[in-house]
């Protein structure tokens, strides 16, 4: 390409080897230096007014008089070139005497542009850890320009992986004594996906409480020695109350005591069945009954009953309150238990 005078000390020629890249490769020349003196020289060679990464194969050469050499010559441009033509100046200056020099452009044409492909992603997490709840919420982005395909990993004890509950796919295998859950995924550029996962012990307090219930109910029907009942038929005038009382164990009972209340605005009517209470309270919120047994053979069953009637016209809905059985030796209650409570429909 264009060389100054030969009077010039110096002149410089770049031979083209490869000029039309893309905007990802690099210019090639073969950059000629001739020596015009009649003395050597020591030349430095340098780009000094481009941001191009501009390489030289050798940066400082000697030249014998009237003598040139050859430099391989690479050129390559800024990431944020746009196609077209560039001109480069090449410049070479003597060492020993800087009013030596001369220059020379070298032209480089970029014909395409290639964007660089490469990995990345983001991940933004967000954990609470509760009283009752533990979640965990992982986003992760594919901030790259290649498909990005990963896992989330997490481990858990057996208890937690139990309780644990996800929307997403999982994989599970044993990791010692804990478990090893993994969540694969696979994302374009630009995509996105959320992995959501749970550890709750709700389920533990419910199946706690249930258990408990449960057990409540089997000491107090099973393992309870007497089975309490009440109930109430509707008469023409009056209402009969009846309670059943049986001994549910195999041996014989002593020291019962059987309590029931008729409140006010009922009205106890003194016709009793078979046994008769051993005692009869009026109090100002309505009448105590009590009936008392020395003992209770294997298996028997008593009945007991009487009769109340309302002091006004019952209208609605009323409700009787439980009867109670009470065993005592001693100070020491071996036995309570409640029939329930029922109600009283007016008409």
């Amino acid at each position: 390409m264009g060389t100054v005078s030969a009077a010039s000390p110096i002149t410089l020629d770049a031979e083209v080897i490869e000029n039309e890249i893309s905007s990802n490769e690099a210019a090639i020349f073969k950059l000629n230096i001739n020596n015009n003196n009649y003395f050597s020289g020591q030349f430095l060679l340098s780009a000094p007014l481009t941001n191009w990464d501009v390489t030289f194969s050798d940066y400082i050469i000697y030249i014998p008089p009237r003598s040139s050499t050859s430099v391989d010559l690479r050129a390559a441009p800024p990431m944020d070139s746009v196609e077209g033509t560039y001109a480069l100046y090449i410049k070479a200056q003597s060492t020993e005497n800087s009013d030596i020099s001369n220059f020379d452009y070298v032209h480089v044409i970029i014909d395409e542009i290639v964007t660089e492909s490469f990995s990345d992603v983001s991940i933004s997490e967000e954990v609470m850890d509760g009283w009752m709840i533990d979640t965990y919420s992982f986003t992760i982005e594919n901030t790259g320009t290649l498909i990005y395909s990963g896992k989330h990993i997490d481990y858990f004890s057996e208890l937690e992986y139990l309780l644990l509950d996800s929307l997403n796919d999982r994989s599970v295998e044993d990791y010692g004594k804990d478990k090893k859950v993994s969540w694969e995924y696979s994302l374009d550029p630009n995509e996105s996906v959320t992995i959501s996962y749970s550890v709750s012990y709700i389920p533990v307090l419910i199946s706690g409480m249930l258990l408990s219930a449960a057990l409540f109910a089997f000491l107090y029907f099973y393992l309870n020695r007497f089975n309490l009942t009440k109930s109430a038929q509707r008469g023409k005038e009056t209402i009969r109350v009846k309670l059943s009382v049986l001994n549910k164990t195999n041996s014989e009972q002593a020291n019962i005591r059987i309590e029931d209340f008729v409140p006010k605005p009922f009205k106890l009517v003194k016709n009793f069945g078979t046994v008769v209470p051993s005692q009869i309270i009026s109090t100002k919120s309505g009448t105590r009954l009590i009936w008392k047994f020395e003992t209770f053979a294997p298996q028997e069953e008593r009945m007991l009953s009487y009769e109340l009637k309302s002091e006004i016209h019952v209208i609605g809905k009323l409700q009787l309150p439980q009867a109670k059985l009470l065993q005592r030796k001693g100070k020491q209650v071996l036995s309570k238990v409640f029939s329930g409570k029922i109600k009283i429909i007016g008409r």
